[in-house]
């Protein structure tokens, strides 16, 4: 985001400290090369499980939370997803996510959130990966998220159908 500011001999009481710049949900999400930043209330949520409705060879769900970049999960499926159990419902914040091949494909995703993990709401939030990044995406989740189950549905659009993951942090409070 970006604010030109020409003029301030009349603010009428704003200073460039004090301008609120607000963005729609669809299209906040930070940039973060190499670290991952919580927003100020939020802590790192540890899913207690993880699954997909598939994946190819070794590369299972349970890679995203491995700490390790040079693993993953991928899947060939035309609708992919993965679902994590946060352990209990809790306020979600925010999600980080270490894209496979971000220069390459660019990913449509959606998440959804459920309390018992078989029935889940219609998306609290949908986007697309920048292909610009080599790094973390985070992505704001709208005020009032809430769940114990986060499945994040994704598309790809490379013509193989390709989805990958290579790490995935949830914030939230614990």
């Amino acid at each position: 985001v970006m604010a030109k500011i020409s003029d301030m001999s009349e603010n009428n009481g704003l200073s460039l400290a004090n301008i609120p710049i607000v963005l729609p949900h669809e299209t906040q999400y930070v940039q973060s090369e190499g670290s991952i930043e919580p927003l100020d209330t939020c802590n790192a949520i540890t899913p207690t499980s993880i699954t997909a409705r598939d994946y190819i060879g070794n590369n299972n769900p349970n890679k995203v939370i491995d700490g390790d970049s040079s693993t993953k999960w991928s899947s060939l499926a035309a609708n992919s997803w993965i679902k994590l159990d946060l352990g209990s419902k809790k306020p979600i914040c925010s999600l980080a996510i270490l894209w496979d091949y971000a220069r390459f494909i660019t990913y449509t995703f959606a998440i959804s959130l459920s309390d018992d993990g078989v029935n889940f709401g219609p998306p609290v939030f949908s986007s697309k990966s920048n292909r610009n990044s080599e790094g973390f995406e985070t992505y704001v989740l709208p005020s009032g998220t809430e769940g114990k189950y986060m499945k994040i549905s994704v598309k790809s659009d490379n013509r193989l159908g390709y989805s990958g993951i290579k790490e995935l942090r949830v914030f939230g409070a614990n």
